[in-house]
């Protein structure tokens, strides 16, 4: 695989090829008073993180779970694919990403066909294609999400340096903060005016 040295500027630019309307986003992740501009930026936030990582990285898919208060979504996916694979990690509470949330550190899987970690998660996640996962903790003091890179091999981010994904994630994770920072006292209130759990995901295959 190859990567790349991540700049702030890169997140900025990073737009993906498709963005969703903001009428598909759950009500819930904006707590309901967000007006549409700070949706919309939101939106081109998270599109651009997804972009900037499957370009860095040179991975399969991308997504972006925000996760808080016993609560957990789905925010947006680079394809249908990797869209279903977030999903499953809020259907069945487990997964990559909600480790890394929870755990507060980077968590890596190899071969999901053999990961015993997620009983219920990675043979479904195998089952579409998947045979690998990094999952980066998102963080503006106290975790809020993850990002989610899968790649289709195995051991794809065996033997790398943890080091571009470390500073894709914290640039991630302070254009995302400041983006909500001006309607949303902090992004845990992202999640926390949701009180079940809910998914949604991209539509790019």
């Amino acid at each position: 695989m190859t990567t790349r040295t991540i700049a702030p500027s890169d997140i900025e630019a990073g737009l993906t090829d498709q963005q969703r309307s903001p009428a598909s986003w759950p009500v819930g992740l904006l707590g309901g008073g967000a007006d549409p501009f700070t949706t919309l930026e939101l939106m081109k936030s998270f599109n651009a993180v997804l972009g900037m990582a499957r370009r860095a990285f040179d991975v399969d898919g991308a997504g972006i779970l925000l996760a808080g208060e016993g609560s957990a979504i789905s925010a947006v996916a680079s394809g249908s694919r990797s869209g279903r694979a977030e999903a499953l990690q809020v259907e069945h509470h487990e997964g990559p990403a909600l480790q890394a949330v929870h755990g507060r550190q980077p968590v890596l899987s190899g071969e999901l066909r053999l990961d015993g970690r997620w009983r219920s998660w990675a043979p479904r996640a195998a089952e579409l294609g998947f045979r690998s996962v990094l999952s980066l903790p998102l963080t503006d003091g106290n975790p809020f999400g993850a990002i989610t890179l899968y790649s289709l091999h195995p051991s794809f981010f065996s033997g790398l340096s943890l080091a571009p994904g470390l500073a894709l994630a914290h640039q991630a994770s302070i254009s995302i903060s400041a983006t909500a920072a001006h309607s949303l006292s902090d992004i845990g209130g992202i999640t926390a005016a949701s009180p079940q759990r809910r998914h949604h995901h991209g539509v790019r295959s």
